[in-house]
């Protein structure tokens, strides 16, 4: 219902006030936001503007925590799906998915298995190196909830002839070997 009142525009204008406590509750709550249907709608018909894009290249640990959590909500549908594409959000998706805190990575590898599960999505990602990115992601991470995701990836990915080349000239089997061996049986 905020978003009807103009609340994106206001939460964008918080976001770049000099508090940090208004940056930071204003990337909490724009992360909150970023789940509704509604609230995708209107970013996708560029009514508003798309600051996840901006959030993910900041140097503030909120606003790429409020990033990766709106593009992981976001990959949960194809209107998600198709607002971060079409808003060129792959690139900064894959880049989180390397970030040094694990909540981010977490999230990131999370929405780009969401993503590489529908073939419409996955070539897109294999373009820009999602393959590559999703093993460094899962060889340098012990969290269940990330290799599982990380495992789901891989999964999708290579349902593709041309994708499971790549995968073998990176050696993922061996990662997914790893996987195997995770303390999660649903890995």
């Amino acid at each position: 219902m905020l978003h009807r009142q103009g609340g994106l525009k206001t939460l964008a204008k918080l976001s770049k006030s000099k508090e940090d406590i208004c940056q930071r509750y204003a990337a909490i709550a724009m992360r909150f936001m970023s789940s509704s249907i509604e609230v995708q709608n209107l970013l996708a018909n560029g009514k508003e503007s798309f600051l996840f894009l901006e959030f993910s290249g900041s140097n503030l640990l909120d606003f790429q925590r409020a990033a990766a959590a709106a593009f992981a909500s976001m990959s949960l549908n194809q209107t998600g799906k198709s607002l971060i594409l079409r808003k060129g959000g792959i690139r900064p998706i894959l880049q989180l998915c390397i970030h040094l805190d694990l909540t981010v990575r977490r999230d990131a590898v999370f929405c780009v298995a969401n993503f590489v599960s529908s073939p419409d999505f996955r070539q897109y990602f294999v373009k820009e190196g999602g393959v590559e990115t999703v093993k460094a992601a899962a060889t340098t991470n012990h969290n269940v909830e990330l290799l599982r995701d990380a495992s789901r990836a891989m999964s999708s990915f290579s349902v593709d002839t041309a994708t499971k080349e790549i995968m073998i000239s990176l050696e993922v089997p061996k990662v997914l070997c790893k996987l195997a061996k995770s303390p999660d049986s649903s890995t």
